[in-house]
């Protein structure tokens, strides 16, 4: 059975929007709130499945939104995975806020164990961070409207038990809906909802009608679940000079597999892999890149070759730098965050040789960062991911080159 977003959000939640409620009196257009300035993270609750027979249910207390009144969804059986979505900021100013996307993804829900599964960058302005925050005055610019494909509807909405005045956008297509719902004072999305769907699906139409067919549905959530502000103790320290548009740094290592020794099973030989960060643009103390990962295939073709969008900045615990002198200030295993939501601790492990350690540390997975301590430049990393009643999957990458 797929999971779905319920009704009980939590009190952590609650607590969660019920802050928002109050510190986003002063946000206005053409003006960043405090959740979007340099150091802040904000999570959701992220979503997927893929089933068969669902439908779409009318329900005061439900999260989608669907003709201007709330539903919750009902499915037959499918399967999906759930997880977060975490956004960093790392620079922010009115022309341009940047954020370092991160992926988990709940490997044990009864243990809420989160592992990291990838990483992403995001860039806005004052104007709007993609569909994670528009500005309050846009919002409040939105009237109930119906074009015969986008639907905008306003009113109360129960969230957590809290009261919240909201704008909620509908889109419908040719099997498609998608939906996002948005706190009028703050401008955060509370929650968005996308449904695709194949050839002979149960659905409710227009008209409320049940329409039962033989076909799938993939549906999508996100959900709020709160925001809170990572103290990086270097977050204002300028970029490294090396920092630069046009700058390339090369790392190289392997993948490979490590078992239990209770498997009985012989190692496994490492794959190659090759990872290029080519820095793009310069903004405030972070700057613009993309990740260019190559990795062994079969042997006598060719690596597969994969580009990605990342940030880097100061305002990071486990980025390409930290500033040297700040490894003098902490002690062995001290604590430098931990995150109430993934559930991962990051701390500094001491010195090792000529490199600071710095750790993030989770429950089915962990990355060592070894940064050179006279030009602050990450030179070894290691993430290692748990597999139950298996062993591990290990990355290892050197820095090999600068150009």
């Amino acid at each position: 059975m797929a999971n779905h977003p319920g009704h009980n959000l939590g009190p952590r939640i609650a607590a969660a929007l019920l802050a928002l409620l109050l510190l986003g009196t002063t946000v206005a257009f053409a003006q960043l709130p405090d959740f979007l300035q340099v150091g802040s993270r904000l999570t959701w609750e992220g979503g997927n499945a893929t089933f068969q027979g669902a439908r779409m249910v009318p329900d005061p207390n439900g999260l989608y939104q669907r003709n201007g009144q709330p539903h919750r969804l009902e499915d037959t059986r499918g399967g999906g995975g759930i997880g977060l979505i975490q956004l960093n900021i790392v620079a922010s100013s009115q022309e341009v806020v940047i954020a370092d996307l991160r992926y988990f993804l709940n490997t044990d829900m009864q243990r809420s164990v989160h592992v990291s599964t990838g990483t992403d960058a995001l860039v806005g302005n004052a104007n709007g961070l993609d569909e994670y925050w528009l500005p309050p005055a846009r919002l409040a610019a939105m009237q109930p409207s119906f074009n015969g494909r986008t639907r905008v509807t306003r009113g109360a909405r129960q969230f957590a038990g809290q009261t919240f005045n909201v704008v909620s956008i509908e889109n419908t297509g040719q099997g498609s809906y998608s939906s996002q719902t948005y706190d009028l004072v703050s401008g955060l999305l509370l929650f968005s909802g996308t449904l695709n769907t194949a050839e002979g699906t149960r659905i409710t139409d227009d008209n409320g009608q049940v329409r039962d067919f033989q076909g799938t549905v993939a549906q999508s959530h996100k959900m709020f679940l709160g925001l809170r502000q990572v103290n990086v103790p270097w977050m204002n320290q300028p970029l490294p000079d090396w920092a630069t548009p046009g700058r390339l740094s090369f790392y190289q290592g392997e993948t490979r597999a490590e078992y239990n020794q209770s498997t009985g099973l012989p190692p496994l030989g490492g794959q190659q892999v090759a990872v290029t960060y080519a820095f793009d643009r310069r903004v405030g103390n972070a700057v613009i890149s993309r990740a260019i990962v190559q990795s062994a295939t079969t042997q006598g073709l060719p690596p597969l070759e994969t580009t990605s969008p990342r940030v880097f900045g100061s305002a990071m615990l486990d980025g390409l730098w930290v500033p040297p002198q700040a490894f003098s200030e902490f002690q062995p295993q001290q604590l430098l965050d931990q995150d109430p939501y993934s559930g991962h601790s990051t701390f500094f492990a001491g010195i090792n040789g000529n490199f600071g350690v710095i750790v993030v540390h989770g429950a089915g997975d962990s990355l060592e960062q070894y940064y050179d301590l006279g030009s602050g430049m990450l030179s070894f990393s290691r993430y290692r991911q748990l597999t139950a009643n298996f062993g591990s999957s290990v990355t290892e990458l050197q820095l090999v080159g600068q150009q």
